[in-house]
């Protein structure tokens, strides 16, 4: 869900001053996961909004179902019936 974060994105460029023990944690990060200080920030964010899209959606709907929180081994059943890899949900 939500929107796509990839390599073929609009990008804008934008100077932000963030805390220096913000860069240097996020810097440790970065390096951890072997990507530049910039990927590590954005794939971050990315994550975070990902994330409060998915809330937002949820809250949004209408359907009293759908605000239920279902357990990680039905929607791993559900996401295989929906890549048609099984015919029970």
């Amino acid at each position: 869900m939500g929107i796509a974060y990839g390599i073929d994105r609009d990008v804008r460029n934008i100077l932000i001053n963030l805390p220096k023990s913000l860069t240097d944690d996020l810097s440790v990060l970065a390096k951890a996961k072997g990507v530049s200080l910039e990927k590590c920030i954005t794939d971050t964010l990315a994550e975070k909004v990902e994330g409060i899209e998915d809330g937002i959606l949820v809250m949004l709907s209408s359907e009293p179902e759908a605000n239920e929180i279902i357990p990680a081994e039905r929607k791993e059943s559900i996401e295989r019936w929906l890549r048609g890899e099984t015919d029970e949900v």
